[in-house]
């Protein structure tokens, strides 16, 4: 902002208040990070010029300068794979969604509220173009007011009311993860009220219907594929059958070689198993799609 620099660098106010704007967006909802990022490069890029311009101006520190650029941008590139498609499926975290569940939600045609975990919001919306309702998405504040934000911080951080919180939402259905959120604890307790039925699971989340909700009797299976693979290698696994374990996730694998969840749970069967070469060696396999450090050898 300093009038010599900017008639140096020749930033216009405009780029100022495009950045302040990012900037205040970026505050209230991460989600506008990106874009002020973005904003802030071009911003900066002339200022950066400005101080390298006494090096860059020298015949041989400039080209120098640059191959040193681009080694550093290749070595950082390196692990990655060239193919857009496993790095889209890990950047999108899909392998953290209910899709084994959603796709028996909707093989099953159940419409209502449901009270789902905050990161699942937009993926049900995608998922089931408004039959399915959600207490709260990551719009957060963007969209919702304050009382329901710290409402579904409560019964995420099961306050010593969250359920009686949970239940006044008037959901129809609740989809929730195993491991967050005191996932376990909370399916244990609800199915103890009675006023729930436990409907579907997968290697991710599980499903609570209301007692009175009009299931279909018998439900429809979810579809057969690799995700359905995925919940029975993890069913499998959860209940000792290694076989099964391994089975289910080498067919899942087949069809999606780069998914971290069929990664996991066949590196950890094998790793039971004994087979530990050739664990690390899937775990080699899976980390060549794309280097997660979400994907590493299970503790």
């Amino acid at each position: 902002m300093v009038p010599a620099v900017r008639r140096r660098t020749g930033i216009p106010w405009e780029g100022l208040a495009l950045t302040a704007l990012t900037l205040a967006m970026a505050l209230t909802s991460r989600r506008f990070i990106p874009i002020f990022a973005m904003s802030l490069a071009v911003l900066l890029a002339p200022l950066v010029a400005l101080c390298l311009r006494p090096l860059l101006q020298r015949t041989v520190i400039a080209p120098v300068l640059a191959g040193i650029a681009f080694l550093f941008a290749a070595w950082r590139l390196l692990p990655y794979p060239l193919q857009a498609a496993p790095a889209f499926h890990y950047l999108v975290a899909e392998y953290s969604y209910p899709v084994d569940t959603v796709n028996f939600m909707r093989a099953n045609d159940m419409r209502g509220r449901v009270f789902a975990y905050y990161n699942w919001g937009g993926y049900l919306h995608w998922r089931t173009d408004g039959d399915l309702k959600v207490y709260i998405d990551g719009r957060a504040d963007t969209l919702f007011d304050a009382d329901t934000y710290y409402n579904y911080v409560a019964i995420l951080k099961a306050a010593p009311d969250w359920l009686e919180r949970l239940e006044a939402t008037g959901p129809d259905f609740i989809l929730w993860p195993h491991t967050r959120g005191d996932g376990q604890r909370k399916l244990h307790r609800l199915l103890e009220t009675g006023r729930w039925t436990a409907v579907h699971r997968d290697a991710t989340s599980w499903l609570l219907a209301r007692r009175d909700y009009p299931l279909p009797d018998p439900p429809q299976p979810a579809p057969e594929g690799p995700w359905r693979d995925v919940a029975r290698a993890w069913v499998a696994g959860l209940s000792g059958d290694l076989e099964q374990a391994l089975e289910h996730s080498a067919r899942a694998r087949e069809a999606m070689p780069w998914n971290q969840l069929a990664c996991r749970l066949r590196i950890r069967a094998l790793r039971v198993q004994g087979e530990s070469a050739q664990a690390r060696r899937v775990l080699r396999e899976c980390r060549f799609y794309f280097p997660s450090r979400t994907l590493r050898w299970p503790s």
